[in-house]
C-alpha cells in the first residue's frame, strides 16, 4: 500500500493485474472518500504467474490534497482521471472467435433477450433465454457447453440443454392491457433485454410498433418457476431523458472501475423495432443501478448517449436513409459489453450492404431481398455484421456537460465474419459475461437441413 500525504508529489504506479482486480482496488481507492485511507491508492504484487499484467500506468498525482482534488468539471480526482485515460482501448484483433453451439431441440424462433450468467457455486455458465415472440415473457435457463464446434452443421454442434424450463417472467404482466409497456390498441410487448445482476434477474421490454410506452424495466428472481415475484414495470426518471422505447433492450453491466464515474452500475440500451422516430437513431446508452427498481421511489438515470430524429448516428438529417458505416433504418444493435479493464464499450449488431428500400421482395432496380420472407417491408439486399466501438471517456464527457448525447461516435468499427458464413442469417441478440470475457451471440440462420429445430450461439472472446 502505497500512502500519498497532502501536498506531496509523486508518481504512482498502478499494475493492471488479470480481470482488472488490482485497477479496480486502486481506483475506489481513489474516488471514494477514505476508502483506503486519505489519498491512498494500491500496488498489488503477485508471483502467481497465472495472473498476467495486462499494463501498467503511471498518474502524477503531485499536489493532491485530498482525493476530492478534481480535473475540469468532471468531478473526478485527478490521479483517477489519469487512470481512465491510460486505459486500453479494443480492436478488431482483441476479439476472437472460439466457436458455436447450438440450442437445445424446439427452441426455433427463439432468443430475442439473452442474459449470460456465471454460477458463484461451481463457476458455471448458462444463459437465460427469451422464448418465441408470441410468449415473449417466457424464459428458460440453458447450459453452456464447455466445447464449441466449428462446423456449419446444426447437427454436429455440442447440444445445450434445459437446466430450467419454460416459465413466466414477468408472472403475465407484459400480456396485460394495463401493462405500461404496451398499448391499449393491441401492439405488443417484448422482452428485449436481460441481465442478471446480484442474483436477480433484470428485465427490459419495449412495444415494437407503437410510441405509447411509459415504462421499460422490472425485475424478477432467477427461479423462473417461482410466481408472483416480478416487480414492475418502472420507468427510469431523473436524467433519463431517452424515450422509454430508447431504454428497453439490451443491458451490460459497468466495470467496478467505472461505476463511480458514471454514477450507476448498468447501462440500458435500446432494441432495433420500429417507429424510430420514438426510439434512438442509434445506439442508446442510459445509465442506471437496477437496486433502485425495488425501491418506493421512481428508479432514477442519466442518459449519456442518445440520437434524436435530426441528430443521428450517421450524422446529418436522413443519413440513416442512404447506406454509412454506422446507422442506418436497417440497423440493428442488439448487444452491449463493456469491458472490464479497458474503456470500450461495444454495439454488436448487424448493418445493410448494398440496396436498401422499403416494399416486396424485389428493390425497384431489380435486386433480390436478402433472406427474404415474401412480406413487404424495410429490405436490403445484403446484411453484414457490424460492431461499433465507443469510448467510455466520450460518455463522461457527456456526464459532465463537455458534449451532448448525440455527438458521441464509434472511435472504429468490424465485421464478425465468421457468423456470416450461411446463406441466410439474423443475428438476434447477444450478451456479454464481463469475468470470462465471453460474447454470446444468437443467431438463426435458414436454407440448412436442419432448421428450423433450433438456432445458434456464436461465441467470441475479448483478450486484452
Amino acid at each position: 500500500m502505497t500512502k500519498i500525504s497532502p501536498g506531496e508529489s509523486t508518481m504512482v504506479r498502478v499494475t493492471i493485474l488479470h480481470r482488472q482486480a488490482a485497477l479496480t482496488v486502486g481506483l475506489l481507492c481513489l474516488l471514494a472518500t477514505g476508502a483506503c485511507g486519505r489519498g491512498a491508492i494500491t500496488q498489488p504484487v503477485t508471483d502467481d504467474p497465472g495472473i498476467a499484467a495486462a499494463a501498467s500506468i503511471e498518474a502524477d498525482v503531485g499536489g493532491l490534497s485530498s482525493v476530492q482534488a478534481t480535473a475540469g468539471n468532471d468531478g473526478l480526482p485527478v490521479a483517477a482521471r489519469a487512470l481512465l485515460n491510460g486505459l486500453p482501448l479494443v480492436q478488431r484483433a482483441n476479439v476472437r472467435y472460439q466457436g458455436a453451439f447450438a440450442t437445445p431441440e424446439n427452441t426455433a424462433w427463439t432468443g430475442r433477450a439473452i442474459a449470460a450468467f456465471k454460477s458463484s457455486a461451481d463457476g458455471s455458465l448458462s444463459l437465460f433465454y427469451r422464448g418465441h415472440d408470441q410468449k415473449s415473457d417466457q424464459l428458460a435457463q440453458i447450459s453452456v457447453p464447455a466445447q464449441f464446434g466449428f462446423t456449419q452443421t446444426y447437427s454436429q454442434l455440442p447440444r445445450s440443454t434445459f437446466i430450467q424450463g419454460w416459465g413466466s417472467v414477468t408472472d403475465g404482466e407484459l400480456d396485460r392491457s394495463t401493462s405500461s409497456v404496451g398499448d391499449s390498441a393491441g401492439n405488443g410487448a417484448f422482452v428485449y433485454g436481460l441481465l442478471v445482476y446480484n442474483n436477480r434477474l433484470i428485465v427490459a421490454a419495449t412495444t415494437y410498433y407503437s410510441s405509447a410506452q411509459s415504462a421499460s424495466h422490472g425485475v424478477s428472481t432467477l427461479n423462473l418457476s417461482e410466481s408472483g415475484d416480478f416487480k414492475g414495470f418502472f420507468r427510469l426518471s431523473g436524467r433519463a431523458a431517452a424515450f422509454p422505447r430508447a431504454m428497453g433492450g439490451a443491458m451490460t453491466h459497468i466495470p467496478p472501475e467505472w461505476q463511480v464515474a458514471f454514477g450507476g452500475t448498468v447501462i440500458a440500451t435500446n432494441a432495433p423495432v420500429s417507429v424510430i422516430s420514438a426510439n434512438s437513431f442509434g445506439p442508446s446508452m442510459t445509465v442506471f443501478d437496477p437496486d433502485s427498481l425495488v425501491g418506493s421511489s421512481p428508479p432514477s438515470g442519466q442518459t449519456l448517449v442518445f440520437y434524436p430524429q435530426n441528430s443521428p448516428l450517421c450524422g446529418v438529417s436522413e443519413c440513416e436513409q442512404r447506406l454509412n458505416d454506422t446507422y442506418t433504418w436497417m440497423s440493428g444493435y442488439v448487444g452491449r459489453a463493456f469491458v472490464p479493464g479497458t474503456r470500450t464499450i461495444l454495439a454488436i449488431g448487424v448493418h445493410p450492404t448494398g440496396e436498401m428500400w422499403y416494399g416486396g421482395s424485389t428493390s425497384p432496380s431489380g435486386r433480390r431481398a436478402f433472406c427474404d420472407d415474401g412480406g413487404s417491408g424495410q429490405k436490403a439486399s445484403g446484411m453484414e455484421t457490424r460492431v461499433l466501438a465507443f469510448d467510455a471517456l466520450d460518455l463522461l464527457d457527456v456526464k459532465s456537460g463537455r458534449k451532448r448525447a448525440w455527438e458521441v461516435r464509434p472511435y472504429a468499427t468490424w465485421r464478425l465474419p465468421e457468423i456470416e458464413s450461411a446463406t441466410c442469417w439474423d443475428m438476434i441478440s447477444a450478451a456479454f459475461e464481463p469475468d470470462s470475457g465471453q460474447i454470446f451471440v444468437a443467431v438463426r440462420r435458414t436454407g440448412v437441413a436442419d432448421f428450423p429445430a433450433f438456432n445458434r450461439i456464436e461465441v467470441f472472446k475479448v483478450s486484452m
